[in-house]
């Protein structure tokens, strides 16, 4: 199954960089991709081994109306939300926009890094899967289900480097996930 869904996603893109995801440890990998990546070459990005393309777009335009495969998924990173936002006025705003969200049919992701997950998510919103940014080293300490592992991949049908991410679970996991399944796989 070869998806596209849609995010506001970001993440510091300074880091230093992480290996490409191990394709033996993970057999589900993706890549994310915005404007300045311009043309995508989408059966050679299969080819190469790709399962999934996420698309930063116009979101509410882009949703109207929509039957998604994935979640909608919801940046929060410290950077996106300055200091002078108080945690808690984040927090009351991104429920309001899950909640919307979800009365319309649609199941949320949320996209951050350390410092996103440690402010935004950690004891709050750990029922929604997690799609985490980590350049330097793979996640360890949370539950997550798709790692962004790189902002400079090389993929076939791409002319600039790519975000590479992976998902954790298997194939079996991937397609329920894919097929409307809430809930992340159960592996740490």
């Amino acid at each position: 199954m070869f998806c596209i869904f849609l995010t506001l996603s970001a993440c510091d893109r300074n880091s230093p960089q992480a290996p490409y995801p191990d394709p033996a440890r993970y057999e589900v990998r993706g890549i994310d991709i915005s404007a300045h990546n311009g043309d995508i070459d989408f059966p050679l990005v299969r080819e190469d081994g790709y399962e999934f393309v996420m698309q930063g777009l116009n979101f509410l335009n882009s949703v109207k109306d929509r039957e998604l495969d994935l979640p909608l998924v919801i940046d929060l990173e410290e950077w996106t939300n300055p200091n002078s936002q108080a945690t808690a006025l984040v927090l009351n705003r991104l429920g309001e926009m899950i909640d919307h969200l979800e009365s319309h049919g649609y199941r949320v992701m949320l996209y951050t890094n350390k410092n996103g997950f440690a402010r935004f998510i950690e004891r709050r919103l750990e029922g929604y899967p997690l799609w985490i940014c980590s350049l330097a080293v793979e996640p360890d300490k949370h539950r997550w289900t798709i790692w962004q592992a790189t902002h400079n991949g090389r993929v076939s049908g791409t002319k600039s480097p790519v975000d590479i991410n992976a998902f954790h679970g298997t194939m079996a996991d991937w397609e329920t996930f894919a097929n409307g399944s809430k809930s992340p796989p159960a592996t740490q």
